[in-house]
């Protein structure tokens, strides 16, 4: 018992000395050495009294080794990795097989390991996909000449639904994303002056909506946006006999605030937003669906 509580001893001292200093990260090197130095003392207490020591050598090695990691992680000295968390939460899982001690307390380095791996998972950037079901809504303008080369100005009213998807780059505080959908939209178009009369209902639209966004992320559930938007615009409109419909519109850019609202893999984003040289502001509704 004298020899047992002797080796015992002796591996503390050894081990506080290895971690006294924190802030180098040659220290990396002595878990080598504490792990060769607990095998040697294990060996020479077998030989000399038949003692069994394994659970109280692993005690002690896995409780420096991971106080020791967690040092080193918070003070930014390795690099952090899921992997490298994995280990240390297997240390953890393991340590439910020892008899602890005040000295050894492996249920604080686990509330340590958690705030650690909380942090690291919040700042981590990972890639998102998703697919989109939006609709649109947004007036458009053309310039129509007539028969009697009279010209006028038209406003349509245009909306409808837009199937896409895209990608996301971000973690848990802000990031990037770039989408694409395909809009099939109807359009109400018509002009009503003393000179020209022209309306036409129904008009088939078809737009290719681009959209790239910064992210920013004030809460878990919400995320807020701002972007640049490219359509490419297309209509079936028809002019009156004699006369022509001028569509100089077709591409166009703008800006756009969003704001958005997730639940687990779904989510809700309203947005409005500007495409240039087009008559007043759109706003799009978007139901979406995140994959890994």
């Amino acid at each position: 018992m004298v020899l047992r509580k002797l080796v015992i001893f002796t591996v503390l001292i050894f081990a506080e000395n290895l971690i006294a200093d924190t802030h180098s990260i040659n220290k990396l090197k002595n878990i080598k050495k504490l792990e060769n130095m607990l095998s040697i003392v294990n060996e020479i207490g077998a030989d000399s009294s038949k003692i069994d020591l394994t659970k109280e050598i692993n005690q002690i090695k896995y409780y420096y080794k991971l106080k020791f990691s967690l040092i080193l992680i918070r003070n930014k000295k390795i690099e952090s990795s899921e992997k490298l968390f994995s280990s240390l939460k297997s240390i953890i899982e393991e340590s439910d097989d020892f008899e602890l001690v005040d000295e050894y307390d492996f249920d604080e380095l686990n509330d340590i390991y958690e705030i650690e791996y909380d942090n690291w998972k919040k700042k981590k950037f990972n890639f998102e996909y998703f697919i989109s079901l939006a609709f649109y809504t947004w007036n458009y303008s053309l310039e129509l000449t007539d028969s009697n080369g009279q010209k006028a100005s038209l406003y349509a009213k245009e909306r409808g639904p837009c199937l896409g998807g895209g990608v996301r780059y971000l973690n848990a505080l802000w990031g990037g994303e770039s989408s694409l959908c395909y809009a099939y939209a109807t359009s109400t178009i018509g002009e009503d002056s003393k000179s020209i009369k022209y309306n036409q209902n129904s008009v088939p639209v078809d737009a290719f909506i681009w959209v790239s966004n910064l992210l920013w992320r004030p809460k878990d559930q919400v995320t807020l946006k701002i972007g640049l938007p490219i359509i490419y615009h297309n209509g079936d409109y028809s002019a009156p006999t004699g006369g022509y419909i001028d569509d100089s519109n077709t591409l166009s850019y703008g800006y756009q605030i969003a704001g958005e609202w997730q639940y687990k893999r779904t989510g809700l984003e309203m947005a409005i937003g500007k495409f240039q040289n087009y008559p007043s502001s759109y706003w799009s509704f978007k139901l979406f669906y995140l994959f890994d």
